[in-house]
């Protein structure tokens, strides 16, 4: 709670904020102000954008249906959202800041250095983009479709619980850790995407879903990609030596993709010389060298 003795209310009338053309801007640097509210607006007189940076705490009340853009705040706090709808929905922007979750009616978030406890909703989003960014929990159950957009760039996320990705969706995912993918947690549809200079850890055998024609293509790949009936189109033709290792553990074979390594282990290993393609595989891909500059490593399922 706010060390004022009257909740700022954020408005044209503050000191620190100026109104231009719809647009309040407010800056409460050196002020002394710790906490101010967003609260709904005079459906008479709405601002389309509300923008605050530099104060410790930004308090989010009610139905909010504008949009917002928080620079340098140290929390982020929802309080009563309601079951309110926007018409259209609204864009929340946040630049070095920390929130617990998203709020309800935001359908298109950008979020660049901020931390985010749960970034969940089952809302259709228009626009996600995460940049040097930490989420612990992540889990958006409403697909990606039609023109939406999906950018992930430079961020962890420590358990990726729902992504879906259908056709239409624009897809761009580099440098992107993930430490723990649930079962069923990233579900392509009719759709081709890349995944660049990303780690994928603690992966169960069903946490990738590839329906009806759908691809991943991975560059630079490293952790683990489990697989079931799946091909390895390989373009390491610039190795001199491939090796398969695998290993039989009942029903999970575990194999290994080196280039320059050659030899085999146990009775249960073989190696080949050359580059080899259409190898039928199940269990887990290893990749412990990625392929050089240009060269894919592109993994589909068949259904």
């Amino acid at each position: 709670m706010s060390d004022q003795a009257t909740k700022i209310v954020i408005s044209d009338r503050l000191r620190e904020c100026n109104s231009i053309t719809k647009k309040i801007f407010c800056d409460f640097q050196n002020s002394g102000i710790r906490d101010v509210y967003i609260e709904p607006s005079d459906p008479r007189n709405v601002n389309d954008k509300v923008y605050v940076h530099n104060v410790e705490n930004v308090h989010l009340v009610g139905p909010l249906c504008q949009d917002l853009a928080l620079k340098n705040v140290a929390n982020i706090l929802l309080e009563e959202q309601g079951d309110y709808q926007c018409e259209d929905g609204y864009e929340l922007a946040a630049k070095k800041a920390s929130l617990e979750s998203i709020p309800k009616n935001a359908d298109k978030i950008y979020l660049d250095q901020c931390n985010i406890s749960s970034l969940a909703t089952e809302n259709s989003l228009k626009l996600l983009t995460l940049l040097h960014s930490d989420i612990k929990e992540f889990n958006i159950s409403a697909p990606f479709r039609n023109n939406s957009i999906l950018n992930l760039k430079d961020s962890n996320i420590e358990i990726l619980q729902k992504l879906i990705i259908e056709e239409g969706a624009a897809v761009a995912i580099n440098s992107l850790k993930i430490s723990h993918l649930a079962s069923n947690g990233l579900l392509l549809k009719h759709v081709n995407i890349t995944i660049r200079d990303s780690t994928f850890l603690n992966i169960t055998k069903d946490s990738v879903i590839t329906h009806e024609q759908s691809k991943i293509s991975w560059v630079n790949f490293t952790g683990e990609y489990p697989l079931t009936g799946a091909e390895i189109k390989g373009s390491l033709n610039h190795c001199p030596m491939f090796l398969i290792i695998c290993i039989s553990l009942g029903l999970l074979f575990i194999v290994f993709l080196c280039c320059g390594i050659f030899g085999k282990w146990s009775n249960k290993c073989k190696s080949s010389q050359g580059t080899p393609t259409d190898q039928s595989v199940d269990g887990w891909i290893l990749l412990e060298k990625a392929p050089n500059e240009g060269q894919d490593m592109k993994i589909h399922q068949n259904k």
